[in-house]
């Protein structure tokens, strides 16, 4: 005869508490902060692109608002006292959309920046958004010093 108390096949003679064994939490991953001087930097970065920003956006209006030479009337430049911009039609929409582009693209650098300073993660995206602000910046530039 078997007695009771042999234990199954396989298996401890007491059997398992029903939630299983308990094992501490797994712990996340200390992440990536970036230090006080990357901090701080991004801090003054982002003021400088802050003024770079300002300063797009205002010259964009400008342009837009502007003429250019080719389109002032006879009357007008007579009377003087006008302004005008001497590239062609054809460039101006090139440098003001690429201008506007490079100025939106500095505001979110502006706010990406701050936040890396406060934070210390998503310096890459602040990064990578200052550099393409400062590329299509260029481009206005270039297209209107082209011409």
């Amino acid at each position: 005869m078997e007695s009771s108390q042999t234990p199954p096949p396989g298996g401890s003679a007491t059997p398992a508490p029903a939630g299983g064994p308990t094992a501490p939490p797994p712990r996340a991953p200390e992440q990536d902060v970036a230090g006080v001087g990357a901090r701080i930097g991004a801090g003054v970065l982002a003021l400088v692109i802050a003024i770079i920003c300002a300063v797009a956006v205002a010259v964009m209006v400008d342009v837009g608002d502007t003429p250019l030479c080719e389109d002032v009337t006879a009357s007008q430049a007579l009377v003087g006292g006008y302004e005008c911009y001497d590239f062609s039609g054809s460039i101006k929409p090139i440098v003001v959309g690429a201008g506007w582009i490079g100025a939106v693209l500095a505001g979110i650098a502006v706010i990406l920046g701050l936040a890396f300073a406060i934070r210390g993660r998503g310096g890459r995206a602040f990064l990578l958004t200052t550099g393409a602000a400062a590329i299509f910046l260029a481009i206005s530039v270039l297209a209107a010093q082209a011409s």
